[in-house]
């Protein structure tokens, strides 16, 4: 009982490991190409028209949350959109009165219609209240930022697996693989359940910190690796005097193979759950190993020793 919660611990450890490491390379490919601020351009451009985001984009305050190279933002405060939205598209402050808000709607080009159409529902819900009006300005751009979110969070959650495939068929991270080495190995089981406690009272990476703790997590896989955990690859020929080796090498049989890619797949699929998941399952399996007491052995346990 107690070994397992130790070898689970233990994969856990490094499925946080990987998941840190990969949404670190994403985060680096999203500062590169910008998507959630394409995406949040062109979900606004949805919802506003060609015009509307142009004027919308040109309001100061927007302009103000540009990057330091000048691009558009991947996130824009509810309050400000609705200051924006009021002054740079309508032409008027937020202050006033409904029949001005809705003279000014009314006004709207042609090419404007669907966000004429848009507001004019919310005006006649807000029943003359311009205060209710600004709320459900609120609420209407809040629900299109959660269906970008949910867009995002599901695109974000398939490029980390496919990231964590890559890194796991590089370097061999095989959960299969890993899972039957820890349980044959007491030393490298110890080990990984040290690394797990430490970084348990360290807490979770927040902030400036990821990137630092995502090199501290290589650094540590590295170390563990020396250790006997079976990453990487070896070419060489299989030996009976070096079994770590021997895991390292590509299986030789169908079955071999098999389990291979159902190894790799599942670290794939783990790391895609990602770091606060994972970090959230160790922080429990911990709390579970100290109400088991080392001498509570099952019965396998007991007659191996």
């Amino acid at each position: 009982m107690f070994t397992m919660v130790d070898v689970l611990l233990g994969v856990t450890f490094i499925f946080l490991a990987m998941s840190l490491i990969c949404s670190a390379a994403v985060e680096g490919l999203e500062v590169f190409i910008r998507k959630r601020a394409k995406a949040l351009q062109q979900t606004l451009t949805d919802i506003l028209g060609d015009q509307g985001a142009r004027d919308f984009y040109s309001h100061a305050l927007i302009q103000s949350l540009k990057t330091v190279q000048g691009k558009p933002p991947s996130y824009i405060p509810t309050r400000t959109f609705v200051i924006a939205l009021v002054e740079g598209v309508l032409k008027r402050g937020v202050k006033g009165t409904m029949d001005d808000v809705e003279r000014k709607v009314q006004a709207l080009p042609p090419q404007a219609d669907k966000l004429k159409q848009s507001l004019l529902a919310l005006i006649a819900a807000a029943d003359g209240d311009l205060e209710r009006f600004q709320t459900s300005l609120e609420d209407w751009f809040n629900a299109a930022m959660d269906r970008l979110s949910g867009w995002y969070k599901r695109r974000t959650q398939v490029i980390v697996f496919t990231v964590g495939l890559v890194f796991s068929a590089a370097y061999n991270i095989d959960t299969i693989q890993i899972f039957n080495q820890l349980s044959r190995d007491s030393a490298l089981r110890a080990a990984l359940v040290t690394a797990a406690e430490n970084q348990q009272r360290a807490g979770f990476p927040q902030g400036t910190e990821s990137e630092q703790d995502k090199e501290h997590f290589q650094e540590q896989l590295k170390a563990l690796g020396e250790l006997g955990l079976p990453l990487g690859w070896s070419s060489g020929k299989a030996t009976e005097g070096s079994p770590l080796a021997n895991l390292r090498q590509p299986p030789t049989t169908p079955m071999g193979w098999v389990l291979k890619v159902l190894g790799l797949l599942m670290t794939g699929f783990a790391v895609s759950l990602g770091a606060p998941f994972w970090f959230d399952v160790l922080n429990k399996i911990i709390v579970v190993r100290s109400t088991v007491k080392p001498g509570e052995k099952s019965p396998e346990e007991r007659s191996k020793s």
